[in-house]
């Protein structure tokens, strides 16, 4: 793959449209059974062998697949095994938040093949976004992978993107609205793109939650943030990327959002209002509710009512799957969740015993690996 993965999704694939289809069909059924045979292959797409044999050697000029060894014979010729050779694509994701910055890679399996995190303070200016390219360059260089395996830098930005992924057209929170892609890719060496933080989070839970049909992801950061899929697919909205649920007033008329409205559901159930309202950082908090503490647990008490009221507001409106993530997720215990849970279910004004959430896979790291995963799902849908 001497030319680089780029290379041959903008040449062999480009330049043979016409056999795409099923050389996709072959590459994701490679995919799907990790390990499998040419006969099986024919057989699963109703194809036959030399066409099989013709999508396998694109494949292997690729570098995607691989020879992995042989099957125990039945009799005749053992049949070469072909799986799927995960490092010969990676992907970085990279996480921008207020106070640091997560970098994620990925291979082309999504297995997590290094991760990082830097605490960085962000400032609206070139002097940050040039450390933030050396930082994703010194990553990509430490990842000992070729730069013509890498498919490129997904950053994940807490804001609302341009549907091209090029603009910030809503960056309140960190005051850069109006940023483009271009102040990001002059500082990094491979080609970048930006993502909605909570949609790509989402991303990495459905991507290991494949049997999710419908489901809306609640992201517990510093800022709130959520994420509806629909179908299996993540929902795209005509404006605000399909789920500004921080936004929903819970509290006439009460507190101020960063926004400038009051009684929005991110200004009683963000970490940060979290942090406010107890003058203590989450770790700290979360040790003296452990300990006991009576204030704590008061606090904590109101935290996941209003959290259970927003919750059940969601549900009437669409009855599926939730899934809670994000920084607090670390430090949310199965007893918080079933309290929780039980809050949901007292505010639901029809009988729901069976309510229940799950769990967040990636947790704090659903957004770098998120934005990873998604620059991989794009590059197989091409294959």
């Amino acid at each position: 793959m001497e030319e680089g993965i780029r290379a041959y999704m903008r040449n062999v694939i480009g330049q043979q449209e016409y056999g795409k289809s099923n050389r996709s069909r072959v590459f994701q059924t490679i995919y799907a059974a990790k390990t499998i045979s040419k006969q099986e292959i024919a057989d699963k797409l109703q194809l036959s062998m030399p066409t099989v044999t013709q999508y396998l050697r694109e494949l292997y000029a690729a570098g995607i697949i691989y020879k992995n060894g042989y099957y125990q014979s039945t009799g005749g010729r053992k049949a070469q095994a072909i799986s799927v050779a995960a490092l010969s694509v990676v992907a970085i994701g990279v996480e921008l938040l207020r106070e640091s910055i997560k970098i994620s890679a990925v291979d082309l399996c999504g297995n997590v093949i290094r991760e990082e995190f830097y605490i960085v303070p962000f400032s609206n200016n070139e002097a940050y976004y040039k450390h933030f390219g050396e930082l994703v360059n010194a990553f990509a260089d430490k990842l000992d992978t070729p730069e013509a395996h890498l498919l490129g830098v997904a950053i994940a930005v807490q804001g609302l993107v341009s549907k091209d992924g090029t603009v910030i057209v809503n960056g309140d929170i960190l005051g850069y609205t109006g940023t483009t892609i271009d102040v990001f890719q002059r500082h990094i060496n491979l080609p970048c793109h930006m993502f909605h933080d909570t949609e790509v989070a989402a991303f990495a839970e459905l991507w290991d939650l494949p049997e999710i049909k419908d489901a809306v992801y609640i992201a517990l950061n510093r800022n709130l943030g959520g994420a509806v899929i629909v179908n299996g697919q993540m929902f795209h909205g005509r404006e605000f990327n399909g789920c500004i649920i921080e936004h929903m007033r819970l509290v006439p008329n009460g507190t101020k959002c960063y926004c400038g409205r009051r009684g929005c559901f991110e200004a009683y159930c963000s970490v940060a209002s979290l942090e406010a309202e107890t003058g203590m950082d989450t770790a700290t908090f979360f040790k003296r509710l452990k300990d006991g503490d009576a204030r704590c647990e008061g606090i904590f008490d109101q935290y996941l009512s209003y959290l259970a009221l927003a919750i059940n507001n969601i549900r009437m409106l669409i009855d599926c799957d939730f899934i809670l993530g994000g920084f607090l997720d670390p430090y949310l215990t199965d007893q918080h969740i079933e309290m929780l849970a039980e809050k949901v279910r007292k505010e639901s004004s029809f009988e729901s015993t069976g309510f229940s959430f799950r769990r967040s896979r990636h947790g704090a790291s659903a957004a770098s690996r998120g934005a990873a995963l998604l620059e991989i799902d794009a590059f197989i849908a091409s294959v």
